[in-house]
């Protein structure tokens, strides 16, 4: 399962190539936070909408190339602004990948402070703390987290 898991970050991190005419103004997107006091900022950012489970979902990912950690979040496009949509370790909304390709499972929370349908831009707020589902007590903390996403 772990490596289904990776495969399907990996695949929506490929997903991803930017399309238009090059005076085109682009929105900076992000993917920014603490992972145990280390900041990370994701070099490489993918996100796409799918409509797969009924409704809207944008799953975008971000890679950092020099840690080689990745950060995903999955969050419904219905999702309320300035409301914390709390994750607990049954839901995939927030994921992380280690340079090792340990696969985590989460607990925290995401915040959309802004969403623009039109341009396809989601952004907000995270903070989780990530378990490896193989060694209980290889334990990451990821706070400070904020993103902006536009979305395919």
């Amino acid at each position: 399962m772990k490596n289904l898991f990776f495969l399907a970050l990996l695949a929506v991190g490929t997903l991803f190539v930017s399309c238009g005419d090059d005076d085109e103004a682009t929105p900076e997107d992000f993917i920014t936070a603490s992972i145990d006091g280390l900041s990370f900022a994701a070099d490489t950012i993918a996100a796409i909408s799918d409509n797969t489970f009924g409704e809207p979902i944008i799953f975008s990912t971000g890679t950092e190339a020099s840690s080689s950690d990745v950060i995903g979040l999955n969050i419904p496009l219905s999702t309320p602004l300035n409301t914390p949509y709390m994750i607990d370790a049954t839901d995939f909304a927030i994921t992380f990948t280690d340079a090792a390709e340990n696969a985590f499972f989460t607990v925290g929370e995401i915040t959309v402070t802004a969403k623009d349908e039109e341009a396809k831009t989601l952004e907000g707020t995270f903070s989780f703390t990530a378990t490896d589902d193989d060694d209980a007590t290889n334990v990451r903390e990821i706070t400070n987290g904020s993103f902006k996403v536009t979305y395919l």
